[in-house]
């Protein structure tokens, strides 16, 4: 989301609850790459996703917000991502 600013408030909750639903899956995905039981590379290319959104405002303004609730190993991980500046996916996420 390139302009969270523009959005009413109902709509910036909204934003926020499903940003956060998915952050949790994404977790969940984070964790179980870690112990072994997802496959390191379809780890890779779930999170990998993440690197289309974390420049945004919107993902910004969130992380902001609602870092605190993750376990200090998935902040690290999201906190060193790059963003992917050649990726059409972020174009989905505007």
């Amino acid at each position: 989301m390139r302009d969270p600013e523009s959005l009413t408030e109902e709509n910036l909750a909204d934003f926020v609850y499903l940003l956060h639903g998915g952050m949790l899956l994404y977790q969940n995905a984070f964790v179980l790459g870690q112990e072994g039981t997802l496959d390191s590379t379809l780890q890779i290319v779930t999170l990998g996703t993440i690197s289309a959104i974390i420049d945004q405002p919107g993902f910004q303004l969130y992380w902001r917000q609602r870092q605190s609730v993750f376990t200090s190993s998935f902040r690290d991980y999201i906190e060193q991502l790059e963003p992917q500046d050649d990726s059409n996916l972020s174009e989905l996420y505007d």
